[in-house]
């Protein structure tokens, strides 16, 4: 899906926070390449990918940044919010832990993203039904608190992955606070064909 086509494009910044092991690489990676790791480990910092993708006729470039959820590394993380569009939020429905970390995400979001985010709650890893414990009315209803969106997803099957991104960036291009993003943040800009320089005379 990642293309070289990208003249006339908006570049759409969005990032992907939660709590560590819930699956945000293999979120970002079933979105980018369609496929599915196991033995994906910890993200150290930071891992970036930009993807082409055609929305209502405009060609998007949505570049995913996937921030590391380890405590070590918070304070990184705060560096990579600015000229954000969107944010995904993402828990795991095996494990309360990860659920009860979302008010400090949110908050550090709220603290350090620009204001009128278009934000995505994700619980991941619907796949293990029968370890499940987070139940799908506890997710609404702590999105429906915080104004987010609320999606449940597997990476590892690829249950609504697609959806999860494809909605967010329509909504970010819905957003009119967004728009103007896009047409001032560095995250956002309408990249345009560079001209040729000259060919440079030796001597």
């Amino acid at each position: 899906m990642e293309s070289s086509k990208q003249f006339g494009a908006h570049k759409i910044k969005i990032v992907i926070i939660g709590a560590p092991t819930v699956g945000k690489s293999s979120l970002m990676k079933r979105f980018c390449d369609g496929t599915f790791t196991f033995s994906i480990g910890p993200t150290i910092g930071l891992a970036e990918r930009t993807i082409n993708i055609r929305i209502h006729d405009k060609d998007i470039l949505l570049n995913i940044w996937d921030t590391a959820g380890q405590e070590n590394f918070r304070v990184v993380n705060k560096l990579y919010y600015k000229n954000t569009s969107g944010a995904i939020i993402v828990f795991d429905v095996t494990k309360r832990e990860s659920f009860n970390d979302l008010d400090w995400w949110i908050k550090d979001l709220t603290d350090n993203a620009p204001p009128n985010l278009k934000n995505f709650l994700v619980g991941n890893k619907i796949d293990l039904a029968d370890q499940r414990i987070i139940p799908t009315k506890e997710g609404q209803n702590f999105a429906k608190r915080h104004d987010m969106e609320y999606l449940e997803t597997s990476a590892k099957e690829g249950t609504d992955v697609e959806k999860l991104f494809q909605v967010l960036a329509e909504k970010i291009l819905e957003d009119k606070s967004a728009l103007s993003r896009l047409s001032r943040g560095s995250d956002a800009l309408l990249l345009q064909p560079q001209p040729k320089e000259k060919a440079k005379k030796c001597c």
